[in-house]
């Protein structure tokens, strides 16, 4: 009894693009296959990749045939869906650094909805709104900081800039004290 040819392939359904799409060729039987990945292009391999570098959605169709078998040839389709990625980019100011000041970052993304902030230094804030930020670095230096976005489909762009920053460290140093023994600030410390 000969079986009969049940084409079959499994892929996420959706990316970002530019998307890779790997096909992992499921099929039982089958001794030849074609595949259609819906943007005019196609392929003979068992189990390929495609990179998607358009936005939209694709109709991937997989043709298996396989001449031993009762039904000889069978074909599925699955759809899958390439969405746009957002768009980071940032302006620090001051570019030149002003001592002990902070830095101001302008967020000039588009296509997010969550942006993250690494501010190079360990610390880092995350922002549901595209509004400025405002950080202090602790020591002098240049920082990679970067802004990863996020849009509603998940997919991210990230930008990141060398931001330097000029610190000159500060004492304070009590300038009355009160004497006596059982008097407040009696001892005077840096």
């Amino acid at each position: 009894i000969a079986p009969n040819v049940d084409a079959r392939f499994l892929t996420p359904a959706e990316g970002c693009v530019p998307y890779t799409a790997v096909f992992e060729n499921t099929s039982e039987a089958g001794q030849s296959f074609t595949w259609d990945f819906g943007d005019g292009t196609g392929s003979t391999l068992s189990s390929p990749s495609h990179l998607y570098t358009a936005v939209g959605t694709y109709r991937v169709k997989l043709i298996a045939v396989d001449p031993a078998t009762c039904n000889l040839i069978d074909s599925t389709e699955q759809t899958i869906t390439v969405h746009p990625k957002p768009t980071a980019a940032f302006t620090f100011a001051p570019t030149v650094p002003e001592v002990n000041k902070p830095t101001i970052f302008t967020n000039q993304s588009t296509g997010g909805i969550r942006f993250k902030w690494l501010f190079g230094d360990g610390d880092s804030v995350i922002k549901t709104t595209p509004d400025t930020v405002s950080h202090q670095y602790n020591s002098t230096g240049v920082y990679n900081t970067c802004l990863v976005v996020f849009n509603q489909f998940g997919c991210t762009d990230t930008v990141c800039a060398q931001v330097p920053a000029q610190i000159t460290p500060l004492l304070d140093v009590p300038n009355a004290f009160t004497p006596g023994r059982f008097g407040r600030n009696s001892i005077i410390k840096v």
